[in-house]
């Protein structure tokens, strides 16, 4: 029994935990971007090769124009997007291949994208687990550790994104990986001992011992953990290239420090461990590039310069500040490690480095793109994997800036976290966007009276309200005309058939199926409850003892 002995730590429970709450809150279903990953996931495991748009579906309606020409493509085509979440979701496409065979009584591709658009699930609940492990490695107490993971996973878009097909948790998952690598070389990293700084003296020395000893033998670990995730993080979002080689300086000025760059040894080691890891990955791409356009240098998206026309300070401050796309606004602890920037140079120079030249290199290549809003994503879409950056430096701001007014101000911007993200959680965010648009109402980026934040909780207050009574709301929306606020019109929209809950057991318990599969998933979810309130009990548990 030695080997269950792992979850007796509080990382585990995390991890349970996490998987528990992201998979309650799953829809179940895909569209736009991820339905054309996941076709590509189905051809995989049914064909053998990487050609959609050649099987007919049972749910036509999930089916996008964006790519194909006409909303149900006749004629076989290539998805234009990374293979990183695509290899990832085969196994889960053949699991509920295998699942649709046993239950006959349901069709076939609904099983298999219920049980496929889990695949966010396990990667966002490893994000977190890989980002309590960091702040451990940087001599995080539990009690800081846990309450920054927490706040990652829930406080901030990472909890929508679980939720759905689109490519942002498995680019954040790589970018806390490369992350967890540079930190193998952090020394001077050491904050004050707090309920949300570091642990003990004893468990501090003992931990720059650890990452001492590490710096001077693990040369090879290292590079092949950072090259394994830097490069599932660009095989994933081809953009995120000038992140990788961000890092990399990075990662030489770990290596010199640790003085592996003067040791034939420990330099060959670093170089063999980057090269087999970082290999890897560019033989995938290149397979990957080749199956699709007969080359290994053809892209179809990710860097391609046709896309990088937009200007960069308009898109700049709509990711940043605006009230339909900022990311101050959707993940508001961003507030605080972007105002404790100097504190975290302080602290550790490599890793604030690191995130800087990250989060400028994310910001001004996703500005350039002529689609920068990131379509119908929740918030500034194509920046969100930096976010695991700006809670760290917040989490070094709390541990200098330790009175209890500053605890208090991290605690609020971290409900108002899960509060901005609740609607976008429980109802698919996505119809707002549609209703909008189909009703010509404007502006929903720039034009705060149609920002997204507000949309979406009156969507979810419209079907709290129908729930109750069997009614949905109305919006009295103002109708404005080229931002002119003086000459407007008051617009009544009924939201009826726009407010509806977007949770996958909501959907199976709403399809005309025998009644034991209903019965099968409330007992699922009831297993999941308890699962979610046993992790949290051991968590509870754990730190009333450190």
């Amino acid at each position: 029994m030695r080997g269950l002995g792992m979850f007796k730590r509080p990382g585990w429970w995390l991890w349970v935990g996490a998987v528990c709450a992201y998979m309650l809150t799953a829809s179940g279903h895909y569209g736009g971007d991820g339905f054309f990953i996941y076709q590509t996931a189905e051809s995989l495991v049914l064909d053998g090769d990487l050609l959609i748009g050649d099987r007919a579906h049972q749910f036509p309606d999930t089916f996008q124009s964006a790519s194909v020409p006409g909303s149900q493509a006749t004629q076989p085509f290539v998805t234009k997007y990374e293979p990183g979440l695509v290899l990832l979701e085969v196994p889960f496409y053949a699991l509920g291949h295998l699942l649709a065979r046993l239950f006959p009584q349901l069709p076939h591709d609904y099983v298999c994208m219920l049980v496929t658009s889990m695949t966010n699930v396990w990667v966002s609940a490893a994000v977190l687990l890989l980002f309590y492990t960091v702040l451990q490695r940087l001599g995080f107490s539990s009690r800081a550790a846990l309450f920054w993971s927490l706040s990652l996973g829930f406080a901030t878009p990472l909890w929508t994104y679980a939720k759905i097909g689109y490519r942002e948790p498995l680019t954040m998952l790589g970018l806390t990986g490369m992350v967890y690598a540079l930190a193998r070389f952090s020394t001077r990293d050491v904050v004050r001992s707090t309920q949300y700084g570091t642990r003990g003296t004893g468990n501090v020395v003992r931990g720059i011992h650890g990452i001492l000893r590490s710096a001077s033998e693990d040369a090879f670990a290292t590079a092949t953990i950072f090259g394994f995730f830097g490069g599932l993080m660009v095989v994933t979002r081809l953009s995120t290239l000038p992140v990788l080689v961000g890092g990399g300086m990075c990662f030489l000025w770990g290596a010199q420090r640790a003085g592996w760059l003067e040791g034939d040894r420990s330099f060959r080691r670093m170089l063999l461990g980057l090269g087999l890891s970082l290999g890897l990955w560019a033989l995938v791409l290149g397979w990957y590039n080749f199956a699709r356009f007969g080359s290994p240098w053809e892209t179809g998206l990710g860097l391609d310069a046709t896309g990088l026309q937009h200007p960069f300070y308009i898109a700049a401050w709509g990711m940043l500040g605006s009230m339909g796309k900022g990311l101050l606004w959707y993940a508001p602890l961003a507030v605080l490690g972007l105002g404790a920037w100097g504190i975290y140079f302080r602290r550790n120079p490599l890793l604030a480095t690191f995130s800087t030249l990250a989060i400028f290199a994310a910001f001004y290549v996703h500005g350039r793109f002529a689609g920068w809003t990131g379509g119908h994503g929740w918030g500034p879409r194509y920046v969100v994997f930096i976010l695991p950056l700006l809670i760290l430096s917040a989490a070094y701001a709390l541990g200098e800036l330790h009175g209890f007014l500053w605890r208090v101000f991290a605690v609020l911007l971290t409900c108002l976290g899960v509060g901005v993200q609740l609607p976008s959680v429980l109802i698919n965010f996505s119809r707002y966007t549609n209703l909008v648009q189909q009703f010509h109402l404007g502006d929903d980026v720039f034009n705060p009276v149609l920002t997204p934040l507000r949309g979406n909780w009156i969507l979810l207050c419209s079907a709290i309200q129908r729930q109750l009574t069997g009614v949905s709301g109305y919006w009295d929306v103002m109708d404005v005309k080229n931002h002119n606020f003086i000459f407007h019109s008051l617009r009544v929209i009924d939201l009826s058939g726009w407010d509806g809950w977007d949770l996958w057991w909501g959907h199976i318990l709403a399809l005309p199926v025998p009644s034991v599969l209903h019965t099968v998933t409330v007992a699922g979810v009831f297993m999941l409850l308890a699962g979610l309130g046993y992790s949290g009990w051991r968590l509870v548990r754990f730190l009333l003892y450190v």
